[in-house]
This record gives C-alpha cells, sequence and structure tokens, in this order.
C-alpha cells in the first residue's frame, strides 16, 4: 500500500509492504534529510528476487514518521530503492499493529497511546511507469528483474479486407 508521509516536514513516498521484513530509506533521502546513522558495520543482507544479496551498512534509528497529529518511529535501513523513499516492513508494521484493508485501501495503525489511526492510501495517478528501450537495457545489465508483457485487445472489431485502407 503507498502513501504520501511527511518526515521532517517533507512529503515521502512510503510503500507500507509487508513482505518486507525490514524498513528501508532511500539513500538519496538520507543525505536530502542530513540523517546520521546509528549504526555503521555491515548490519543485513538482503537477498533480491534475482539472487543478488546486497549488504546495508547504516541503520538510522528511530526516524520519526508524522501520520496526523502522531508520531511513529521507524528503525531505517540505507537502500538503494527505485519507487519510493521509504519502505516500512514488517517490524514496524507489526510495533504499532498495523491491518491493511486492500480493497478499502487503508492501513490501521495503534498510536503510541493505544489509540486506532486510520491512514486512506494515495491511489496513483499512473500505475504504469514507462521508460525508454535504453534505460531497461541499462537496469537490465545492472541485474534488474523485467517482465515484457504482451497486451491483446480482446473486444476489437473483428478485421476484414474492407476496413483496411487502399492509397
Amino acid at each position: 500500500m503507498t502513501g504520501t508521509l511527511p518526515i521532517q516536514a517533507q512529503p515521502i513516498d512510503v510503500l507500507s509492504n509487508s513482505g518486507a521484513t525490514h524498513s528501508f530509506i532511500f539513500i538519496k533521502l538520507v543525505e536530502a534529510l542530513g540523517l546520521v546513522p546509528t549504526h555503521r558495520p555491515p548490519l543485513l543482507s538482503v537477498t533480491l528476487p534475482i539472487c543478488k544479496t546486497i549488504k546495508c551498512d547504516e541503520l538510522y534509528e528511530d526516524c520519526p514518521i508524522q501520520i496526523y497529529e502522531h508520531e511513529f518511529l521507524a528503525d531505517l535501513y540505507k537502500f538503494e530503492l527505485t519507487d519510493f523513499d521509504i519502505i516500512l516492513g514488517m517490524h514496524w508494521l507489526a510495533k504499532y499493529k498495523a491491518q491493511i484493508n486492500c480493497p478499502k485501501q487503508r492501513i490501521t495503525l495503534r498510536g503510541p497511546n493505544g489509540e486506532k489511526i486510520v491512514h486512506k492510501a494515495k491511489v496513483s495517478k499512473s500505475v504504469v511507469k514507462l521508460i525508454t528501450a535504453m534505460k531497461a537495457h541499462k537496469l537490465l545489465g545492472r541485474g534488474c528483474e523485467g517482465f515484457l508483457c504482451n497486451v491483446v485487445e480482446t473486444e476489437a472489431t473483428e478485421l476484414s479486407l474492407k476496413n483496411i485502407s487502399v492509397v
């Protein structure tokens, strides 16, 4: 589930992902916010779907995430993300007793005092992101996973010679 939440008064694109065990922050966001790591040795090895393992060497503990007037603290590992600034994984979701309601696109959390906080997800205007063939080639060359999709219109009018223009 995606949403925009403020961190240090800046709007940040966040993914709440029950498929991730830990929480992550985009390298450039760390620099922009001027965060100082609390731990530096290689702390976590992340195995990507393409069977590549990446070491996370910086942890930022207790980063405040503002949801309405409530503050939720997150331990974030620095990571090279592409589509989101922050990914909130199961450790964070479990800490705040998150309930993700996919059909209603909302997440319910328990605040620090046990109060229920409901956050409605941001509905993306464009679900499909288009990139150039050159960019795709470069990303695939770096080990990113790619999918080729063939879209067929199933309710198209039947083709006939009468429908073909002659020049």
